[in-house]
């Protein structure tokens, strides 16, 4: 491979980009199939920037762009971590004795078992590990692995990237790496491919790798100019205050600090990971532009599904109202460039848009660092704990999942409004979800029907599905409607029962509405005061952001409201025709 760099960049001589000039930003030599001819880069200014212009019009399903060659330009985290290995210079020499203490290592560090089984197990063994699985330890001697977890209780650390898997050992099994190529495959995806783009814009000289690759690193954003909350100062974090992803923001710097830290301790000091703001650029260069790519796309560039770049066609912007699909990104036929398929008509002179997925545009702020406007996707998180789904009680765990799951033709839009995040197990812990609240489906019926559930005691649950019966409590849990009607209600026996029946779903809107109040309680601003800031203008973009991602929220947390005090008032209407 480094052979064939080498002859294809004597072949071609390397571009240095000059910004302003937008045909450098895509080269002609780049561009295959004539895409040339179809688009061009262009800065469409605030908020896109930087994106993709029709040269004449464009209908839908038609290929835009074809990169090529693909097998010099696609980067995908296996070829990354391929390039590192030659990038990455040579390792400090190793420890002369193992590490002994958790503290000494961090998560994501990277470290190599020792060469000794008998001292290798022995170790595991002093720190009190069982020995059931010494036949998979005895698999890790002499392997460079990456740390995923650390007990400093015991001073174990599990490894990752095994050949059975995870393993916990001692940590004094284990001591610094000696090759750093080995050292940089097992880094995670995001990682490799940070440093490698890390590597490919500061660390490198430009004929170490495809001059076209450079065009490209050299043509993305400069550090410092992205608008992902990694790089936000403490006010603007304080502008997110109050929102479900408030946390998350403030934890996105520090969490890449952690991880640039257990570069440096693995690969020996900055001239291998480079400072960490540029580590900080490199990391949000790839979560903003990398696609997740596969052989039902790629049949012939990749073999297994992973994490890549695909430059030139990460020009093209977001629009949330476009089809979410995978079909738009694509090899050619014959294997020799990577395509951008237009997912909708586009005039000439118009903005090439794309899709990033069903993003909302929290996900959206944290990866790529800009909020839309109009994204049917654009959600709140509940999180519940549903305190009598436990094993002690295995039938209502099977209609807390069938609840869960919603209708079985699923809703508009595709996107599963709950998510399990643990799930009843033996050792008594109880099921507890993750929903997601829209404009769309505010107060999903997924989520009544859990908490239904929920407000039932067992002998009511059991008087209920012996009532109505089986098929029918499904039903109604699978489509969120009220568990029990007012005939029903009236006819129950014993009629304590059917008094149950009505307190729960009392009991159910009552108790979403108290927690949804809650929740826009923790704002420090109305409503009315965030859209007033947004429209006189003149704030920062960051503040923008956060004040559209907060206005957003409490948007739908209206809406939640209102459906909890209608649901309230469906329940009262139940109970008055069943008396």
């Amino acid at each position: 491979q480094k052979a064939a760099y080498l002859r294809s960049t004597a072949q071609h001589p390397i571009v240095r980009v000059s910004p302003p000039d937008m045909s450098v930003l895509l080269p002609a030599e780049a561009c295959q199939e004539g895409s040339a001819d179809i688009v061009e880069a262009f800065d469409f200014g605030p908020p896109t920037g930087l994106g993709l212009r029709a040269r004449r019009p464009i209908a839908a399903g038609e290929t835009v762009l074809s990169i090529g060659p693909a097998s010099d330009l696609l980067l995908t985290s296996a070829r990354a971590r391929c390039l590192l290995g030659g990038f990455l210079p040579p390792l400090p020499p190793a420890r002369a004795s193992p590490y002994g203490r958790a503290g000494e290592l961090a998560v994501g560090q990277v470290v190599r078992v020792l060469d000794d089984e008998a001292q290798m197990l022995a170790a595991c063994c002093a720190c009190g590990i069982p020995e059931d699985y010494d036949a998979m330890r005895r698999r890790l001697v002499g392997l460079t692995l990456r740390i995923s977890d650390l007990d400093a209780s015991d001073d174990s650390c599990e490894l990752r990237g095994g050949p059975q898997g995870d393993v916990w050992v001692a940590v004094g099994a284990t001591t610094s790496p000696v090759d750093a190529a080995a050292a940089a495959a097992t880094l995670n995806d995001d990682i490799a491919l940070a440093l490698c783009m890390v590597h490919m814009r500061f660390l490198q000289a430009r004929d170490s790798f495809h001059p076209l690759l450079a065009v490209y690193v050299d043509a993305l954003p400069a550090v410092g100019s992205m608008g992902q909350p990694m790089f936000w100062d403490a006010a603007e974090l304080e502008e997110l205050e109050g929102s479900n992803y408030a946390d998350r923001a403030i934890a996105l710097r520090p969490q890449a600090q952690a991880a640039h830290d257990a570069l440096i301790a693995s690969f020996g000091g900055q001239a291998a990971t480079g400072t960490f703001e540029q580590f900080l650029w490199g990391l949000a260069m790839v979560r903003s532009r990398m696609f997740w790519i596969g052989p039902s796309n790629f049949p012939t560039i990749v073999h297994k599904e992973g994490a890549a770049m695909v430059p030139f066609i990460d020009y093209a912007n977001h629009d949330p109202l476009l089809p979410a699909c995978t079909s738009h990104l694509r090899e050619s036929a014959d294997g020799s460039s990577f395509e951008l398929v237009a997912l909708a008509d586009c005039p000439e002179g118009g903005e090439i848009l794309t899709s990033y997925g069903r993003k909302p545009g929290a996900d959206l702020l944290m990866g790529w660092g800009f909020v839309p406007a109009g994204n049917p996707y654009d959600a709140i998180e509940l999180e519940l704990t549903l305190d009598r789904a436990t094993m002690a009680e295995p039938d209502r765990v099977r209609l807390s999942l069938v609840a869960a799951a919603g209708p079985p033709e699923g809703v508009a839009g595709g996107v599963a409004a709950v998510e399990i995040l643990r799930s009843a197990d033996a050792s008594g812990e109880a099921m507890a979800v993750r929903a997601l609240l829209t404009l769309a489906r505010p107060l999903p019926g997924e989520v009544l029907g859990l908490v239904r559930l929920e407000r039932l005691s067992w002998p009511a649950l059991a008087a209920l599905k012996g009532h109505v019966g089986e098929a029918a409590l499904v039903r109604r849990l699978e489509r969120g409607e009220p568990l029990a009607t007012a005939s029903e209600v009236a006819s129950a026996k014993p009629p304590e029962a059917g008094q149950a029946w009505l307190a729960a779903e009392r009991q159910t809107s009552a108790g979403l509405g108290q927690a949804l109040g809650a929740m826009l309680a923790r704002y420090p601003t109305s409503l009315e005061e965030d859209e007033e800031r947004l429209a006189g203008g003149g704030l920062k973009a960051s503040v923008a952001s956060a004040l559209s991602l907060r206005s957003i929220e409490k948007r739908i947390l209206h809406a939640a409201i209102a459906a909890a005090a209608a649901a309230a008032e469906a329940a009262l209407a139940v109970e008055v025709a069943a008396a």
